[in-house]
């Protein structure tokens, strides 16, 4: 998505052409935060774009840092799948809470059968192995939004990302009920994306 053409977007939607009331730094501001909540929004399997795997990782006594990824989004909720090197298999994510379930022999940790969770900035396996070699898959930090360059993430979300800097910038100008109708058809938007699924 050409950034530009965001920018000019979000101006005849703002009603402010000559961008008096809103200039391009605003602007930017607007499309920097509306991108960050769109990605926070979405389902990560409408994520792709954004989506990193980091391969041959060793999770040392069962557990692998996520301070290693510099580009990580987020926290721990980047991470959407963890599978084993060698063998594919993907472990199965599991809450904290539910970890006392893995007690009981039906669903103990195997190296067919491995878990992953996610707490204080670490990868913790549940695999049937002391330190397993692991493949991650996380969103990455996508790209700062500025006036040439380009977006990160797929271009069929222009209009749902321009709808929600559209609100923010309203809600600054304290039109608020011109940034609820724009939030309202941009989460409307989001729902339908992610009822569709894949």
């Amino acid at each position: 998505m050409d950034v530009d053409a965001m920018l000019l977007d979000l101006s005849v939607r703002l009603e402010d052409p000559d961008e008096t009331l809103f200039d391009d730094p605003k602007r930017l501001e607007a499309l920097n935060d509306a991108q960050s909540r769109l990605i926070n929004l979405l389902n990560r399997e409408h994520l792709t774009e954004i989506t990193e795997i980091a391969l041959t990782k060793t999770a040392a006594n069962g557990t692998y840092s996520l301070l290693v990824l510099s580009d990580l989004y987020g926290s721990g909720g980047s991470i959407s799948m963890v599978r084993y090197n060698s063998s594919g298999v993907y472990f199965t994510p599991i809450s904290l809470s539910a970890i006392k379930k893995l007690e009981m022999t039906n669903f103990a940790p195997s190296i067919t059968a491995p878990y992953f969770f996610v707490y204080r900035s670490k990868i913790y396996t549940l695999a049937g192995v002391t330190s397993p070699v692991i493949d991650i898959f996380y969103l990455r930090k996508p790209t700062g939004l500025v006036a040439t360059g380009e977006c990160d993430l797929n271009p069929k979300l222009h209009e749902i990302l321009v709808n929600i800097a559209a609100g923010i910038s309203w809600g600054m100008n304290e039109k608020l009920d011109r940034a609820q109708a724009a939030l309202d058809e941009a989460y409307a938007g989001i729902k339908t994306i992610n009822d569709k699924g894949v």
